[in-house]
C-alpha cells in the first residue's frame, strides 16, 4: 500500500497551507505530518521545506521565506521548475484556513494508519524469522495507537505529582466497572480510559447479547454512566427492543402479544434501571468506517449533552471497516482494532468491541491467542480479551462461559460459567470455576492462582 496521502490535489494543498496558517494546531500532536506523505512535485518540494525549517527552528517559515526554501529544496531535488514551485506557494497562500480541526484529524488517522500497517509488517518479518521484540508484540501496536496523540499536556511530574495521580486512579469513577461483581473483582476501577475490550466467541454465541448485558448494566444506577452503542449485525431497532426485554424480563412473544402492557412494564422498568443516557446507532453490516463512528460519536456527545460517557460498544469488529484501503485482510483487521484503541483514547472511555473467532476455535473449550479471526497480530492490541464459550450440550441448556484469556493489568485464565436466557438476553456471569485448557492450548496455567471467588449463580 502506497504511504502518500489518499487525498485529491486541492486537499493535499489545504494541509499546508493550514500548517503555516496555524502551527500549533499541528504541532501539539508531534510529527504527525511527513513529507513523504505528499504527491505531486511542488507539493514534496514545499513539504520538505517548511518540515525541515520548523525542525531547525521550531516555528514555520513567514511565506517570503518558504518562498526561498522550496528554491533552495528544489535545486537539491530537481523536482520541478523554480516557477512552478514559487506560484505553488502563492497558490497556498490564497488559500481558506478555516478547516484546521477537521485537517488535523485526516492527518492524524492517516499518520496512524500507516504507523499500525509497518507495525503489522514488522510483526509479520519478526514471526517468520522466529523472533519476538526485545518489549513483545503489543510494544510495536502501542505505538502505533500513540501517533498523534495530543502532546498539549507536558506530563506529570514524578516527584510532584504522586498525590495527583493517586487521586485520580483511586476515584470510584475513573474506570468504568463492568456492573458484574465477578468481573469488577478483577479490574478493581473497571476498565480504564482508552482500553480495547474484545468480547470473543463463535457465532451466534451471545456476544450481541454480552454487549448489550455491559450497556444496560452502565447506565443502570449502580454506575450512572453513559454509552454511545453502535450496532453492524442486527438494526438499531432490534438491539433497542432485546435491551427492552432485558430490563423488564419480558420476552419479544410477550411484546407482540401484548403491546400495550409491554410498555407499560418499559415504562415501570426505565425507573429504575436506567440512571444514564444509552444513545443506539445502527449501520448496515460492511458500510461503515470507524471514522465514520468516531464522528457520529463527536456528535452525538454534542447532541445528547453527554457528559458521563463510560463506554463505545462497536458490534461488531468484524462488520466495521477502517480508514483507508488494505492490500490484504490481515492488514484490514488489525487495523480496526488499532483505530478503535484511538477512538478510545480520544474519548477517554474503553471501546467494547466484539469479535468472531475462527473456524477452527469453533469447538475449542477455551479460545486462546489463535482464536482472532484475521489476524494473529490483534491479540497485541487488546487490553482484555474475554472468550465467550458453549459446547453444543451446553448450548442447548442455556450455559454460557466466559474466559478471560489476555489481560494486560493484571491476572487472566479466569473462567466462569454461567447462564443465558435467550428470550430477554439476560445473562448472568455465574461462578468462577478451574480453568482446564485443551491439550493443543500454548497456554499453561498460571503457577499461583488466587484461590476461587464465591459461587454467585444461584443469587
Amino acid at each position: 500500500m502506497a504511504n502518500t496521502f489518499r487525498f485529491d490535489s486541492e486537499f493535499q494543498d489545504s494541509i499546508l497551507a493550514h500548517f503555516v496558517a496555524d502551527p500549533e494546531r499541528f504541532l501539539c500532536y508531534g510529527e504527525v505530518l511527513k513529507p513523504s506523505y505528499f504527491e505531486g512535485a511542488q507539493a514534496t518540494v514545499v513539504a520538505y521545506g517548511l518540515l525541515d525549517y520548523l525542525r531547525q527552528y521550531g516555528k514555520p517559515p513567514a511565506w517570503p521565506v518558504l518562498r526561498q526554501l522550496a528554491l533552495d529544496k528544489n535545486k537539491k531535488l530537481s523536482l520541478c521548475d523554480d516557477r512552478e514551485a514559487l506560484d505553488y506557494v502563492s497558490h497556498l497562500q490564497d488559500l481558506d484556513t478555516g478547516d484546521g480541526d477537521y485537517i488535523v484529524t485526516r492527518v492524524i488517522d492517516f499518520a496512524r494508519e500507516r504507523a499500525t500497517l509497518e507495525a503489522v509488517r514488522q510483526s509479520l518479518d519478526l514471526l517468520k524469522e522466529g523472533k519476538t521484540p526485545p518489549d513483545g508484540f503489543v510494544s510495536l501496536f502501542q505505538e502505533a495507537s500513540q501517533v498523534g496523540q495530543n502532546l498539549s499536556d507536558m506530563g506529570l511530574l514524578f516527584h510532584a505529582d504522586y498525590q495527583k495521580v493517586i487521586d485520580m486512579v483511586v476515584r470510584t469513577d475513573y474506570g468504568t466497572p463492568t456492573g458484574y461483581r465477578q468481573w469488577d473483582k478483577i479490574w478493581k476501577r473497571g476498565w480504564g480510559p482508552g482500553w480495547l475490550i474484545v468480547i470473543l466467541a463463535p457465532p451466534k454465541r451471545y456476544k450481541t447479547a454480552l454487549a448489550l448485558n455491559l450497556a444496560l448494566n452502565i447506565i443502570s444506577p449502580m454506575i450512572e454512566g453513559d454509552v454511545l452503542y453502535y450496532p453492524c449485525e442486527i438494526t438499531q431497532e432490534l438491539a433497542f427492543v432485546r435491551g427492552l426485554t432485558n430490563i423488564t424480563q419480558k420476552s419479544t412473544d410477550y411484546l407482540y402479544e401484548n403491546p400495550a402492557k409491554f410498555s407499560e412494564a418499559v415504562g415501570e422498568a426505565m425507573k429504575v434501571s436506567c440512571a444514564g443516557n444509552l444513545i443506539v446507532k445502527g449501520y448496515p453490516a460492511g458500510s461503515v468506517t470507524l471514522t465514520t463512528i468516531r464522528n457520529h460519536a463527536r456528535l452525538a456527545v454534542k447532541h445528547f449533552k453527554i457528559k458521563k460517557l463510560k463506554a463505545i460498544i462497536i458490534d461488531y469488529a468484524d462488520t466495521v471497516l477502517p480508514s483507508g484501503s488494505f492490500d490484504a485482510e490481515y492488514l484490514r483487521q488489525a487495523a480496526v482494532y488499532t483505530e478503535a484503541r484511538g477512538i478510545g483514547a480520544e474519548f477517554r472511555c474503553p471501546i467494547i468491541m466484539p469479535d468472531r473467532t475462527t473456524r477452527e476455535a469453533t469447538d475449542k473449550r477455551v479460545p486462546d491467542m489463535k482464536a482472532f479471526q484475521g489476524a494473529f497480530a490483534k491479540g497485541g492490541i487488546v487490553d482484555a480479551a474475554i472468550g465467550l464459550c458453549m459446547t453444543e450440550d451446553e448450548y442447548a441448556e442455556n450455559i454460557l462461559r466466559s474466559f478471560i484469556f489476555i489481560n494486560r493489568h493484571g491476572s487472566a485464565f479466569h473462567h466462569f460459567r454461567g447462564r443465558v436466557d435467550p428470550e430477554t438476553m439476560y445473562i448472568d456471569i455465574g461462578e468462577e470455576i478451574p480453568y482446564e485448557p485443551d491439550e493443543d492450548t500454548p497456554f499453561t496455567k498460571p503457577k499461583r492462582r488466587k484461590k476461587g471467588m464465591p459461587p454467585e449463580l444461584d443469587e
